[in-house]
């Protein structure tokens, strides 16, 4: 879960950044993580970079990214101390 959301806050910073255009599969993505890094926007504004404003740093959506990700770290470390075993799915085990 934690990757999944980290890769769709990815594609959209990488797409605001490079200023793709709004459409297609751009907006699916934008339209997706926009949940995701709600709560985070109204932290630090955008950047706008470039000359023609299309290309924007959205540090908000980074720093939710780096929350996603210690959150993710910090309940997988809980449920690492507190399993009396290791912690095994279909792919792997974590703990071991």
């Amino acid at each position: 879960m934690v990757t999944t959301a980290e890769a769709i806050i990815g594609l959209r910073v990488l797409f605001r950044a490079l200023g793709a255009r709004e459409e297609g599969f751009v907006r699916f993505i934008s339209w997706v993580s926009r949940p995701l890094v709600a709560p985070f926007q109204p932290i630090v504004g955008n950047r706008t970079v470039g000359e023609d404003g299309r290309h924007v740093i959205e540090v908000g959506s980074l720093i939710g990214m780096l929350i996603i990700y210690f959150v993710g770290y910090l309940l997988v470390t809980v449920l690492v101390i507190l399993a009396p075993g290791p912690l095994c799915d279909g792919h792997g085990c974590v703990g071991v």
